[in-house]
Parts: C-alpha cells; sequence; structure tokens
C-alpha cells in the first residue's frame, strides 16, 4: 500500500516456520540496512501483564505508551523505520535502502546471517533495532549459551515419592532479559538460596524453572523431604556448582568497562529442570570487548572443572 516492493522469504528452521521480510523502494544500489528481528522471547506468566488485561498478545494503549510483547523488543522499531522510509524521496536519491525483518534473534541471528549469506542485502551501512533508551549503541557483548547436567548413578535417581513429610516452595522472581540481569530477579538463584539453609539430611524431589537459559526466571519450585533417610548428596552438588558460579560473578568484577551496561561480565541462571537421571541448568554468559579471548576460556575452564568435580558435565552449546 505504501508503494514498496515486499519479499517474502519463508524458512524451515529447527521444525518451525520463520520468515524474513525484505522492503525496497526501488531497485537502486542499496547502501543501507535498516534491519529488526520481529520475533520476541516467550511471554512468561501472563498473570505479569496488568496493562494488557492479562493477555500479552492483546495491545494496549495507556495514555502514551502502548503494551504488549514485543512493542519495546523491537516492533515499534519496525515500523519507525517503515514510515520513515516512506518520507523519503528515493527518486532523487543514487542509491537506496532496504528495510529487513528477521527471524532467529534468540538463536544467533539466524535469519540476518541468513540473508547475509543468501546475498539478500548486500549493504555498506546498517542500522540495527533495540532498545537502548534511543542511545545509538556501536558495540555488544558477546554470549555464551551454556548447559550443566548434573548426572547421577541408576541407583542415586531422583525420588518421585509423595509423602506426608513432603515440603513444596513457590519462589517469585521479576523478569528481564540476560543482558540487564540487574533489571530483574532471579527465581532459580532465591531457590538455591534458600537450599543453602536447610539441613543436608534432606530429599529433594523435584526443582523446576525458568523459561529459558536467555531470560531472568519468572518462578522456580522446589520440593523436598526433610524426613529423609539417608542424606541426599545430589543438592549438595548442586550447590558447589552454584558456589563456583557466584565465584566467578565477584571475578567478573574485577573487569569493568563504563562503555557498557551493566559495566562487567554477567552470568544468568535461566532455566532449571529435573529429570529422573540428571538435573539439567541453562544459562547465558556475557562479557565484552575489552575481555580478551584467554580470560574468557580460563573462566570457562574454571567453571568446567567445578563441574567435573562434581561429577557433572559442563557444555557450550553455542557462542
Amino acid at each position: 500500500q505504501m508503494g514498496f516492493q515486499v519479499h517474502v522469504y519463508e524458512e524451515s528452521d529447527n521444525g518451525l516456520s520463520q520468515a524474513n521480510i525484505l522492503i525496497k523502494p526501488n531497485d537502486k544500489a542499496q547502501k543501507l540496512l535498516l534491519q529488526t528481528h520481529l520475533d520476541t522471547t516467550d511471554p512468561g506468566s501472563f498473570a505479569l501483564w496488568t496493562k494488557t488485561g492479562f493477555n500479552p498478545y492483546q495491545p494496549s494503549i495507556r495514555g502514551d505508551k502502548i503494551y504488549g510483547l514485543g512493542a519495546a523488543d523491537v516492533k515499534l522499531d519496525f515500523l519507525c523505520k517503515l514510515y520513515a522510509m516512506k518520507r523519503v524521496s528515493w527518486e532523487r536519491l543514487n542509491h537506496s535502502a532496504v528495510l529487513l525483518g528477521t527471524f532467529g534473534e534468540e538463536e544467533r541471528m539466524r535469519g540476518a546471517i541468513k540473508a547475509v549469506r543468501e546475498r539478500l542485502v548486500r549493504p555498506t551501512m546498517a542500522l540495527i533495532g533495540e532498545p537502548t533508551d534511543l542511545n545509538v549503541v556501536y558495540a555488544g557483548k558477546g554470549i555464551a549459551h551454556i548447559e550443566i547436567l548434573i548426572t547421577f548413578d541408576t541407583n542415586d535417581s531422583w525420588s518421585d515419592e509423595i509423602t506426608a513429610s513432603t515440603q513444596s516452595k513457590i519462589f517469585q522472581g521479576r523478569p528481564a532479559h540476560s543482558a540487564a540481569p540487574e533489571l530483574g530477579e532471579n527465581a532459580i538463584e532465591k531457590m538455591l538460596e534458600y537450599l543453602k539453609k536447610l539441613p543436608e539430611a534432606l530429599e529433594v524431589i523435584n526443582m523446576d524453572g525458568g523459561i529459558s537459559f536467555n531470560t531472568i526466571p519468572t518462578q522456580a519450585a522446589l520440593e523436598f523431604d526433610l524426613n529423609a533417610q539417608k542424606p541426599d548428596v545430589k543438592p549438595q552438588r548442586l550447590l558447589k556448582i552454584y558456589q563456583k558460579i557466584k565465584n566467578l560473578e565477584e571475578q567478573f568484577k574485577k573487569f569493568p568497562s563504563e562503555e557498557f551496561d551493566p559495566p562487567c561480565p554477567t552470568i544468568n541462571l535461566g532455566m532449571i529442570r529435573t529429570f529422573q537421571d540428571h538435573l539439567k541448568l541453562s544459562g547465558a554468559v556475557r562479557w565484552y570487548s575489552h575481555i580478551s579471548e584467554e580470560k574468557y576460556q580460563a573462566w570457562m575452564e574454571e567453571l568446567s572443572q567445578a563441574c567435573q568435580q562434581q561429577k557433572s558435565q559442563f557444555r557450550i552449546l553455542d557462542v
């Protein structure tokens, strides 16, 4: 309707139907790329969406603000760029721009990478949309998707037996992105801090929390039995790994850079799940360009060795 050329490139990504959308004013050489990811993170608990009638998919305007899943991150950016392109007299310019909406933002920007590799765009300059308080950001942190598997022998598997002495406790957090963990409250960490205060002679029946390795978990649940027949060593192994993670966070504080917010590298415990023969913990490590590759590798090796000492596996799934 605005007179642009529009191309939709459908893809199958990890079994899901996805698409990039490419918008051009004409066929002139495209010097400038305007890029916005159009996918969103999981909405989490609908109970937290108080401004949208508890429905994140129902955009709602309150005063001069709009609320809804993806409004800030980052569909409004896409609309601003689209309407800015509409106001330009492209016929008077020797070169052109292209607006690209992509998928896979939380998965290594796979949609944007695919568009570049397939030469859908060949720009010399790019403006990438993200919520940055309207500041121009010229650098970003690296990210590693980590996973810890605390495995157990067959005779040491998790119990699913519920007895009269079984207790359950729910921990509430505050949502945020792992890029800005200081804005949230981590429910999994609250659960682990509570577990540290319990006597060692207990049996853990279930641990569950979080929805993504890359977000601050808003809820975690712990089921346990204080009347255990024998001390359960599994929680203590988990807590020793957790203590190593907290020690690494203290090391991170020794490498500040005021150009970044937050100014130090971070590690986020985003998700924990209980299985019959293992416990899986997923998270994200973020660091900036001032940190050498050697220093980052040394930190990861420290965490790996701590996991090995607790008969657990440490893996970096993506970096």
